[in-house]
C-alpha cells in the first residue's frame, strides 16, 4: 500500500497540529497506527518531545493568525477597524501556566532527594512511623525520588557505578506503592534527576506522565510547591543549581519570594530565618544513603558532607503550620510524644 505521506516531516506536521492529539504520548500512539496501517515507512521515526511541541505551537499560531486573518478580511473596508488594527500588539498564543501542585494541608511529610535504589530506608521509615504518629496524612516527594543513572551525562568510573533503568523503575515502584498505602495524598515534584530521564528521549516524558499515574498521586512538572495553611505559605523549591554554604539558597529565596521556604537538591540539613528575621529558611536535607552514592566514596571536595533529613509541617492549635527539622541523630521517641494523642 503506497503511504499517504510523502514524507515524515508531513506526518508529523498534520499530527501535531491535530486537536486530538493533545499529549506526546497520544501522537506515539497515532504514529504507530499509521505505521501499521502502511502510511509510513519503518524507517520514519519522529523527532523528540521538545520538537512535538514547538510543532503543536506552530499551529495553534497558525490557528490565531488564520483567525485574526478572518478578522481583517471582514473589516477590511472600515478605515477606523484597520487603523487600530495596524497600532496593536496581538496577544500571544500561549496560555498561562499554573503550578501543577498547590498542597493545601494541615500536615505534610517532605522527603527528598531519596536517589533510590541509593535511599536510606530506616530513615524513612523513621521518618514515616513519626509522621503518622503527629497524624500526618500527606507526603511530598521534593524530587529526585529515583537516581536515573542510566541518563546521566557524568562519566563513570566502574562498570558497576551505574544501575539499570529497570532497578532503578523497579525499586522506585516499590517505594512509591509503599507512600501511597501509607498516606492519603502522595505529592511528587521534579527534581534534576528526572530531569535526567525527560531529557533522555521520548520515553521519558511517557514514564513521568504514565508511569505512577495512578491512586492518590499528584505530579507536577515544577521544580517548587506551594504548601498553604491559613495565611501560612511554604515554597518547597528543588533548584537546579545549589551553593554550599548553608541557609544561603534559602534565605535569599525566601526574601525573593516573601514567604517561608524549604530547599532540597543541596543534600544540606539546617534552619533559620531569612534577612528579615520573618520567614523560615530551611534546608531540608536528603534521604539517601551517602554510603551508598559512588561520587560522594570515590571523591574528595571541600564542600560541606552529605547530610541526611527530612521536614514536617504540622499545624498546631495556634493554626499555624510549624516546621520540623528531622535529622538521623535526634530522638525519636520523644518527638514521637509531641503530638501523640
Amino acid at each position: 500500500m503506497p503511504r499517504i505521506y510523502q514524507h515524515w516531516n508531513e506526518a508529523e506536521t498534520r499530527l501535531a497540529a491535530d486537536e486530538a492529539t493533545d499529549t506526546f504520548v497520544k501522537f506515539q500512539v497515532k504514529w504507530g497506527e499509521l505505521k501499521r496501517q502502511g502510511l509510513l515507512a519503518e524507517t520514519d521515526v519522529p523527532r523528540r518531545i521538545n520538537q512535538w511541541r514547538n510543532k503543536r505551537r506552530e499551529a495553534s499560531a497558525a490557528r490565531a493568525a488564520e483567525g485574526q486573518a478572518t478578522l481583517a478580511a471582514i473589516a477590511k473596508d472600515t478605515p477606523k477597524a484597520r487603523r487600530v488594527s495596524a497600532s496593536r500588539i496581538a496577544p500571544s498564543p500561549r496560555t498561562p501556566r499554573t503550578i501543577g501542585a498547590r498542597i493545601k494541608t494541615d500536615g505534610l511529610l517532605i522527603l527528598s532527594d531519596c536517589h533510590i535504589p541509593s535511599q536510606d530506608h530506616e530513615l524513612m521509615n523513621k521518618c514515616i512511623d513519626l509522621a503518622l504518629s503527629w497524624g500526618v496524612k500527606d507526603v511530598l516527594l521534593a524530587g529526585d525520588l529515583i537516581n536515573n543513572d542510566a541518563f546521566s551525562t557524568h562519566a563513570n568510573t566502574a562498570a558497576d557505578d551505574t544501575d539499570s533503568f529497570e532497578i532503578e523503575m523497579l525499586e522506585s515502584s516499590k517505594a512509591m506503592e509503599a507512600l501511597q498505602n501509607t498516606f492519603e495524598r502522595v505529592f511528587h515534584m521534579q527534581g534534576n534527576h528526572e530531569i535526567r530521564l525527560m531529557k533522555s528521549s521520548p520515553i521519558g516524558h511517557y514514564l513521568w506522565e504514565q508511569w505512577w499515574q495512578k491512586g492518590s498521586l499528584t505530579l507536577t512538572d515544577f521544580e517548587w510547591v506551594e504548601v498553604v495553611h491559613g495565611k501560612d505559605k511554604w515554597r518547597v523549591s528543588h533548584p537546579r543549581r545549589g551553593r554550599a554554604t548553608p541557609l544561603s539558597f534559602a534565605r535569599q529565596l525566601a526574601t525573593k519570594k516573601r514567604c517561608n521556604t524549604i530547599v532540597a537538591h543541596q543534600h544540606l540539613n539546617s534552619m533559620g530565618r531569612d534577612i528579615s528575621g520573618y520567614y523560615y529558611a530551611i534546608d531540608c536535607g536528603m534521604s539517601a544513603n551517602p554510603d551508598l552514592i559512588p561520587y560522594q566514596l570515590k571523591t574528595d571536595g571541600t564542600t560541606s558532607e552529605m547530610q541526611q533529613g527530612a521536614v514536617i509541617l504540622k499545624a498546631s492549635t495556634d493554626d499555624h503550620l510549624h516546621p520540623y527539622l528531622l535529622s538521623p541523630d535526634m530522638d525519636w521517641k520523644a518527638m514521637a510524644k509531641l503530638y501523640n494523642k
